[in-house]
């Protein structure tokens, strides 16, 4: 949907949280966190970026009042 560079995912993702664009950020951030979350043998980077998007689901889930789906986020 939005591309296949996690590192621009990233810094797009930001800039719709820093946005107010919640509900963009929301499906952003789930597919980043689902495709990192895909690789099994990540790297340095690529498990950074995947603690950032889980940041930023969980405290766009909490912004969203979707209080359940962010602590299950946090738990993954």
């Amino acid at each position: 949907m939005f591309g296949g560079d996690p590192n621009q995912m990233l810094f797009q993702l930001e800039n719709y949280y820093r946005d107010g664009r919640l509900e963009l950020a929301e499906v952003l951030s789930t597919q980043l966190t689902e495709s990192l979350s895909a690789i099994k043998s990540r790297n340095q980077d690529q498990q950074l970026m995947l603690v950032k998007s889980l940041f930023f689901l969980s405290q766009i889930l909490q912004a969203r009042g979707k209080t359940k789906n962010a602590s299950k986020s946090i738990k993954q």
